[in-house]
């Protein structure tokens, strides 16, 4: 309760926001900074929890330490950023990284540093970037990459996977192993 009456408070300054960026914003922290800052930065929350519902009927879970929105850009950047991202059909994948950016009007979402991507059936692959494309449904990277699981470890360079058909293209260098059960 005390949450939504915070953002409510906060209610003529994000309703801007809200209408362009958000659907629904959480503030976690009773004590949470969030404050107009200067020239780039509109805004700028702490312990951010974003939520959203596309057409297509998957649904983004966004959760940050901080994010400062650009509105004159179409960013938000976020800091130690963890996507959850709930296809329409059940099926989970899950991004975390240290850094992100988030194109406001295209979806489209670059994160960075320390990246780990764990898919619905529990395969995890690390990289120091991802990049997920909205309108193509599809995450890449042109970094080193690692995937595992507990039948495979597989390393190479570079890899496209498309959520809607969970195709996987490792596009150059790879080495792979495959464990007995």
């Amino acid at each position: 309760m005390r949450k939504r009456i915070l953002v409510l408070a906060g209610g003529l300054v994000l309703l801007a926001l809200v209408a362009v960026f958000f659907h629904r914003v959480t503030v976690d922290a009773p004590k949470a900074l969030l404050h107009k800052m200067a020239d780039q930065v509109d805004l700028q929350a702490k312990s951010v929890r974003y939520t959203q519902v596309g057409s297509s009927g998957m649904k983004w879970e966004m959760v940050a330490d901080s994010v400062q929105y650009q509105k004159r850009n179409d960013l938000a950047l976020f800091e130690n950023l963890k996507v959850k991202v709930i296809m329409k059909d059940g099926r989970i994948f899950v991004m975390t990284g240290n850094r992100g950016v988030l194109n406001t009007r295209t979806r489209d979402i670059d994160i960075d540093g320390d990246v780990v991507f764990v898919s619905h059936n529990g395969d995890r692959l690390r990289t120091d970037s991802l990049k997920y494309r909205d309108r193509l449904k599809r995450i890449e990277t042109d970094r080193p990459v690692v995937i595992e699981n507990e039948n495979t470890h597989i390393k190479g360079v570079g890899m496209i996977l498309t959520l809607k058909d969970q195709k996987l293209a490792i596009l150059s260098g790879v080495h792979a192993q495959s464990f007995a059960r």
